[in-house]
């Protein structure tokens, strides 16, 4: 299912990421965790799976101008332009990927409803 996929390939993201910022790169630096990390979603032409996750950490100030390079081919440095983002906050520890949908949709039809537009092609999760 593609939900499980999204989900597994989340973890596995993770696990990846983990090892760049505790010495998995070229200067084999612990690298603070910041937070949040985003997770930014592909999702399915059916608009309810996930067919991969994209994750990303923060580069703490200190290591902004210069990052070590990640020891992984799987792991890239990437820089992401600053921007408007739109958020629906969520508690309660991990939810399921139907209440996903489900705040995914409120955001959705809230913002269709104050006639904001262009808001891009992929959903971004803010886990702190």
């Amino acid at each position: 299912e593609g939900g499980k996929i999204g989900l597994k390939s989340a973890k596995v993201a993770f696990v990846k990421l983990l090892d760049y910022i505790t010495g998995g790169n070229n200067l084999n630096a612990t690298i603070n965790m910041t937070t949040p990390v985003l997770t930014r979603l592909k999702m399915a032409e059916n608009e309810y799976d996930i067919e991969f996750a994209l994750l990303s950490f923060y580069i703490p100030q200190y290591y902004q101008g210069n990052p070590p390079e990640p020891s992984s081919d799987d792991v890239k440095l990437e820089w992401i332009d600053g921007g408007i983002l739109y958020s629906r906050a969520m508690g309660g520890g991990m939810p399921s990927r139907g209440e996903y949908r489900k705040q995914f949709d409120i955001l959705w039809d809230n913002l269709e409803e104050a006639e904001i537009e262009d808001l891009g092609e992929e959903p971004i999760i803010l886990d702190y």
